[in-house]
């Protein structure tokens, strides 16, 4: 059930896969650039926990939006269960639901589909019979083209996973018919800010994430204490702005530069260190120094949801100075 398609055609099936996903909506692109009319097909999945969306896009590493722009990237993140790999190498274009797909020269680029001359392979589900027939010899182009652009997604970096967050009902007839609700879709992972600035991240597989989450597993399984939740009620009351010569002494006496080294964060003040303070390292913030609890309550929180000690974090437990990378919840302090 495959034919050639082209021109016109070509662009009425790319936007048939997009617009009627039900179950699944795989978009493999080298180059994305999304206008108002792929906008508004995509739409119409906004609010939809039940597809599942996966977008591979890849080339450019030295620069990422050059392959696909921040505000597409933005875009994205709004499904409610979504997720980003980039592969430097495609250069392969395949466009897939749960029913019908096409393997295509096309980028999902607004410009390709108004001025190059692009065709592709356009293949839907067969009749039942037909499809146990085809099983039994061979798999139809489809499913291999399916199978193959999973199977390269799987095997390279996830940049960002967003996945619906449910609640299990409650009661006697939840009891006897079952059911959930669903929330505020949860993201699980987000490395697109580093990759957009060529900084590393933790390198993380599809294979990894759950398909959805439990809303207990958004909870904080461990009680903070009371340090942790004080240090997150710091107001703009008594910021300071460090200069390049400002010091501060440490418990021993000796003088150690403390946060003249930070860089600029949008939004946030800087705070005079005490001696016993010490520094988020995910958000830079003052927090009592602890190195066996060196992160805020917030940022705690996220850490705990995967409690990997070795996921690079931003700052220096004790300086505050940025790490970029190089400190952990295993090792969170500069040692040069």
């Amino acid at each position: 059930m495959s034919r050639f398609v082209t021109g016109k055609e070509l662009e009425e099936v790319v936007c048939d896969i997009l617009f009627q996903a039900k179950r699944q909506l795989l978009l493999m692109s080298p180059y994305i650039k999304l206008d108002d009319y792929f906008r508004n097909i995509l739409d119409k999945h906004a609010h939809n926990p039940d597809l599942e969306i996966l977008v591979v896009f890849g080339k450019n590493e030295g620069n990422i939006t050059r392959s696909v722009s921040l505000a597409d990237l933005e875009y994205f993140t709004k499904f409610p269960r979504i997720t980003l790999v980039y592969v430097p190498n495609l250069h392969a274009k395949y466009y897939a639901n749960e029913s019908k797909g096409v393997v295509t020269s096309i980028n999902l680029y607004d410009y390709s589909f108004r001025n190059n001359i692009e065709f592709g392979v356009y293949s839907e589900t067969i009749p039942l019979m037909e499809k146990l027939l085809d099983s039994v010899n061979r798999k139809s182009v489809d499913n291999q083209a399916f199978e193959y652009a999973v199977q390269v997604a799987f095997n390279h970096d996830v940049v960002f996973a967003k996945r619906p967050t449910y609640k299990q009902r409650t009661g006697m007839v939840s009891k006897l018919l079952g059911g959930k609700d669903y929330l505020e879709p949860t993201v699980v992972f987000n490395a697109l800010d580093a990759l957009l600035h060529n900084r590393p991240y933790e390198s993380r597989r599809l294979a990894q994430f759950p398909k959805e989450i439990e809303f207990s597993q958004t909870l904080a399984q461990v009680r903070p204490s009371r340090a942790e939740v004080e240090a997150q009620s710091l107001t703009v009351a008594t910021p300071t702005r460090p200069t390049s010569t400002t010091r501060t002494s440490d418990t021993r006496g000796n003088n150690t530069h403390r946060n003249s080294e930070l860089e600029p964060r949008s939004k946030r003040e800087y705070y005079r260190a005490t001696p016993a303070d010490g520094y988020c390292i995910r958000t830079g913030v003052v927090i009592p120094f602890n190195p066996n609890r060196p992160f805020c309550y917030d940022a705690y929180r996220r850490w705990a949801e995967f409690e990997n000690e070795d996921y690079p974090e931003r700052f220096c437990h004790l300086s505050g100075r940025p790490s970029h990378g190089r400190t952990s919840k295993r090792a969170p302090i500069l040692t040069d």
